[in-house]
């Protein structure tokens, strides 16, 4: 069956050449080596520039192997004759099967003395194999016009100042949020992560499980944080924490509380999620929280493997990547203590890897008698796809909650 199967794919080929790339298969995909052999020659060819077709392809191998492949391409040319149109649906059955196959081989390793570490990222290459790297430019023109012309803008922030300058979160982006402590970034984090709409995964990696559906709870519920944790709220805001419960309880939202956990333990997760529940978003509390594979290389060599990975993440699965990062303390000692990006630790491997860096900073952390009460600045310095500048949010620093400036204290 699967020996046909391949045959039939190789004959969509043979019928169209258009098919060898479209397909997007490599020689080892193929179990059968006559296959292999077929599919190497095809694609030597085509890189040559030299027609394929049945009669080129059997003489090309003629030459380079002395064997007569003429009979099994004419069978694998009558085989794909009637349903030549499903060839790419057949490739993909193809590159299905041989994924499989090497998963068993991976598993057949890890028995016998295979390192662990060495099959997860076996497994997880393995999955990122899945993905199409190769278009043509009317393709990937076709898929931009789609894109701008669909009523896809970004899965949005709840902001409407941070929509309007971002467009929402993109597909495939890497974005970095940077504060000192206490100026709220995880709860700016919490905020996004409960505004999408979308089947979202956390990766928090210095609060527990517990702490974070407590404070999602009271960011909706529009309750005091402190009181919803020690029980002291009065019947009127638990009846508002009643029905956010709820809401919820309903939400797609999956959280990964592991402390400390290696980049390698934050890419399985999410491939995880991606595959079980289709995420469409993942949040990452903090940069630097996070090792990487290797703990004897100096920190900044360590957070650029960090954040090539979450950048990396992104790409691969199709999502939007939205990490933490802090700030070094020397920010302190300034009269202007807005951080930017060049303030965040290690800050080189983050500004290279990050589409959009935004510094979070509240006047009132420094300044009590600052006119800035319960104002929260968010400063885009870096934006790849488009303008930077400042947001202005509302904060309400009771129930954490960052909103429009327009809309605070709406309940």
């Amino acid at each position: 069956m699967d020996q046909l199967l391949e045959m039939r794919v190789i004959g969509g080929m043979l019928i169209n050449s258009e098919f060898i790339t479209s397909a997007n298969l490599k020689p080892d995909d193929f179990q059968f080596e006559s296959m292999r052999e077929v599919l190497s020659a095809m694609l030597e060819m085509q890189s040559q520039s030299k027609t394929v077709d049945l009669i080129t392809v059997a003489q090309h191998l003629e030459k380079n192997t002395g064997e007569n492949y003429l009979d099994l391409l004419q069978d694998a040319y009558q085989s794909a004759e009637v349903g030549v149109r499903n060839t790419k649906a057949l490739a993909g059955t193809v590159k299905d099967r041989a994924r499989e196959r090497k998963a068993k081989e991976i598993g057949f390793q890890l028995a016998e003395d295979m390192d662990v570490d060495s099959a997860i990222k076996s497994l997880m290459d393995l999955g990122a194999e899945s993905r199409r790297y190769s278009y043509t430019l009317s393709e990937a023109t076709n898929n931009f016009y789609e894109e701008v012309s669909s009523e896809y803008k970004g899965i949005t922030s709840g902001l409407v100042g941070m929509d309007r300058l971002l467009g929402g979160f993109k597909n495939g982006d890497f974005y970095v949020f940077g504060a000192r402590p206490a100026m709220g970034k995880t709860a700016l984090m919490l905020n996004l992560s409960l505004a999408t709409g979308e089947s979202t995964g956390v990766i928090s990696a210095e609060q527990g499980s517990t702490q974070i559906a407590g404070r999602n709870m009271a960011i909706m519920s529009h309750v005091n944080a402190w009181a919803l944790r020690n029980n002291r709220l009065d019947d009127h805001d638990w009846s508002k924490v009643t029905n956010s419960t709820g809401r919820l309880n309903d939400m797609p939202y999956y959280i990964y509380d592991k402390a400390a956990p290696s980049i390698m333990d934050v890419v399985r997760q999410t491939r995880s999620w991606k595959h079980k529940y289709k995420i469409k978003i993942l949040f990452v509390d903090y940069i630097q929280r996070l090792k990487s594979s290797d703990r004897s290389r100096k920190k900044h060599e360590q957070v650029e493997e960090i954040c090539q990975g979450l950048k990396e993440l992104a790409r691969d699965l199709n999502i939007p990547v939205v990490a933490l990062a802090q700030v070094n303390r020397e920010v302190e000692k300034r009269s202007n203590k807005r951080p930017g990006m060049g303030d965040l630790k290690d800050s080189g491997a983050i500004e290279q890897e990050a589409d959009v860096i935004g510094m979070l900073y509240r006047d009132e952390v420094y300044n009590p008698d600052t006119p800035d009460q319960g104002i929260a600045e968010i400063n885009f310095e870096k934006n790849r796809h488009g303008p930077i500048g400042m947001v202005k949010t509302a904060w309400i620093p009771e129930s954490m909650r960052f909103e429009d400036l327009s809309t605070r204290g709406e309940t």
